[in-house]
Formats: structure tokens, C-alpha cells, sequence
């Protein structure tokens, strides 16, 4: 069963260095996350303590590492890669769990 998601020659053509520059934007998302969740945590100590917001923007920053090399390796045509993500945190394990690259030209996501 298809997601809709087909990876097509162009996608497995980018280059090397557009995808480190995605996955660097990518991995500054934790240390943004981390600013934001701080500043609420400072305006409304309830809602969301200093600590929670550390280990969210860790969280993130683990799972933007494992893309990035997963992404990179793709690009670097090191051939069919699977890259399993899981979360060591129960608190945030809606985050990603699972990227797969390599899949040939004119496939689909199952």
C-alpha cells in the first residue's frame, strides 16, 4: 500500500551539498526549538519547565543527526539505505522514528 510519495530520478539526483545545507537548517530546528520552549517556560513556568525543553531540543537534534547522515549517504550514492530512528525519550516518541532512502527510481513508499 502507497503513502502517495514517489521518489523519481530528480529526487535521487540532488546533490551532495544541497543536502547538507537541508540538513544543517534542519538540525538548527532543536537548538530553535530548545529558545522557544525556554522563553514560554520563563513566561508561564507551568506550562513547560527548562529541563522538558532540553531534553525536546535533544530529542530533535538526535533524530536531524540521523536524517542528515541518512540524507548525505543517500546522496552520496552509497546505495539502498534504511536509517531506524527510535526514541530513547517515551515523552517524545510522536517524533520521527523511521527515515528510508534508497528506494530505486519510480517506487513508492509502502
Amino acid at each position: 500500500m502507497s503513502n502517495g510519495f514517489e521518489v523519481t530520478p530528480r529526487v535521487l539526483t540532488t546533490s551532495a551539498r544541497q543536502v547538507q545545507s537541508l540538513a544543517a537548517r534542519f538540525g538548527g530546528l532543536g537548538a530553535q526549538v530548545q529558545s522557544s520552549a525556554a522563553s514560554a517556560a520563563a513566561a508561564n513556568p507551568s506550562y513547560l519547565t527548562s529541563a522538558a525543553a532540553n531534553e525536546v531540543a535533544a530529542e530533535i537534534t538526535r533524530a536531524a543527526a540521523v536524517l542528515a547522515e541518512a540524507l548525505i549517504s543517500h546522496a552520496g550514492g552509497l546505495g539502498n539505505a534504511a536509517v531506524t530512528y527510535t526514541s530513547t525519550d517515551k515523552r517524545a516518541a510522536w517524533m520521527m522514528k523511521r527515515v528510508r532512502l534508497g528506494v530505486p527510481a519510480g517506487a513508492t513508499y509502502a
